[in-house]
């Protein structure tokens, strides 16, 4: 005969409380962090976050408590929660802990949680690493460089409080302006072969480069070289590219039309913008896939300006409806899907007039992408969304993003928060129980990604928060 003998709550707890001084005093540092079993955020949390962590395993004792691995002592004690009836998945809440230290969690059937802190200065820590790597590197492709340079721009016009050094950012487009605009000139002074893979490709760099200099000149709006000689260029470089618009990225001279008219309020850049996003408005979708045009009334998709000698603002809509793009405006992926987004947000930010149903548009796909995303968020998935397991490391960074967009735009605590728990779910809170930020972009991680560029958009996305 057995006899079974539940010890009261506080007595559990008691004992808890003596002895894991005493575990963590004789087990070994690299034994307690050793694939543990918790999933937490391995960075931490801010004071005033919501803070959780899973367990997948299934545990009897529901009790946990958060250990100060500083001071070797339990600062909380709390109880684990079913996320779902049935399911094996638990879920420990201690939100109410806002000291500021180093932590873990201690579970007595599956041990150690990995490390982290609870520390309002932690997303301003990690957006300075970022930051300061990103500045260091010296050996980026060309493409790399330059969205590196223009995502740089947009965290500096919308989060003005972010830390970066001014001068380092303008010594960084003075040496690639130094090094690519003659170039660039002179190449364009011959007629291109379009057919050439190659020529495209540098006409679609320089249409972006156009754009990082507009948009360079009006955030460094105090800096003559910036606003008189950069500015001035970035409208030159334009003419000789405009009359290649048809070959080039749509993207591309999406972003470069968009930073040349917030930077110059000239109307031409502006009708070319708005041709192009009506242009996206009018297509439909038939049932075998394929884009059509449903509006006939919409012609000169491309932007041809005259010739080198022609006046700076000589910029004009190409009226030729034979010569019309029919291929979708913002086709992807092309390798610089990226500058519509950086376009939308140039023309949203402009100071002057633009097209109230294309900023509407504009604002509506990016919120209902983001509610979406809100919507299929919950705590049996770790507050992301449902089908997480089925996007690439990039397409999550994305989706990050966006929520990081929406939030500044809105200022709304529901996708504030909802971005948060990106975060969180990137840094350990999953699954798998990993860091996917050092996995992926600081480790060795894997080749078939584009570091630098998830590298900056991460710094875009922590911005806010820095």
């Amino acid at each position: 005969m057995s006899i079974n003998i539940r010890l009261p709550l506080a007595i559990r707890l008691a004992v808890m409380i003596l002895l894991i001084p005493v575990i963590v005093m004789f087990v070994p540092e690299t034994a307690i962090a050793q694939e543990p079993l918790i999933a937490v955020d391995e960075r931490g949390f801010l004071h005033s976050a919501k803070k959780v962590f899973y367990i997948e395993e299934p545990v009897k004792n529901k009790e946990f408590v958060i250990f100060d691995t500083v001071n070797k002592k339990i600062v909380f004690t709390g109880r684990l929660q079913e996320v779902e009836a049935g399911s094996e998945l638990k879920q420990g809440d201690f939100s109410s802990l806002t000291d500021k230290g180093t932590y873990r969690v201690y579970q007595s059937e599956v041990g150690f949680s990995s490390e982290f802190v609870i520390d309002d200065e932690l997303y301003h820590k990690l957006y300075n690493d970022i930051y300061t790597d990103l500045m260091l590197s010296g050996d980026m492709e060309e493409t790399d460089e330059l969205e590196f340079l223009c995502y740089l721009m947009a965290v500096k016009e919308i989060y003005p409080d972010a830390y970066m050094n001014d001068k380092a950012l303008k010594d960084r487009i003075t040496s690639l302006y130094d090094k690519k605009v003659p170039e660039w000139f002179e190449m364009l002074s011959v007629r291109q072969d379009v057919e050439d893979p190659a020529v495209i490709e540098e006409i679609n760099k320089t249409a972006v480069f156009t754009g990082l200099l507009s948009e360079a000149s009006v955030v460094f709006g105090d800096d003559e070289l910036f606003v008189n000689e950069y500015r001035r260029t970035a409208r030159l470089l334009y003419q000789y590219i405009s009359s290649y618009s048809k070959a080039m990225d749509r993207d591309a001279l999406y972003y470069s039309l968009t930073e040349l008219y917030k930077a110059t309020g000239i109307y031409t850049y502006r009708r070319a913008v708005d041709i192009m996003k009506k242009e996206e408005m009018a297509k439909a979708v038939v049932d075998d896939g394929t884009a059509v045009d449903v509006e006939n009334a919409i012609t000169g998709g491309g932007v041809v300006a005259g010739d080198a000698s022609a006046s700076e603002a000589n910029v004009s809509a190409d009226s030729d409806a034979e010569e019309h793009h029919d291929s979708a405006p913002f086709k992807e992926p092309t390798g610089y899907g990226d500058y519509r987004f950086l376009g939308d947000i140039a023309y949203l930010t402009t100071s002057f007039k633009t097209d109230y149903n294309q900023c509407e548009a504009i604002l509506k796909e990016y919120v209902d992408k983001a509610a979406d995303l809100s919507n299929r968020s919950d705590k049996a998935h770790y507050y992301v969304q449902n089908d997480v397991k089925d996007l690439t490391i990039e397409e999550y960074i994305d989706n990050t993003v966006i929520l990081g967009l929406v939030s500044y735009i809105l200022t709304a605590h529901e996708y504030a928060s909802v971005r948060d728990n990106y975060i969180h779910y990137m840094m350990g809170l999953n699954s798998d129980r990993t860091d996917y930020y050092t996995e992926y972009l600081t480790g060795n991680g894997s080749e078939d990604i584009n570091k630098t560029v998830c590298y900056v958009k991460m710094l875009f996305t922590l911005a806010g928060n820095s």
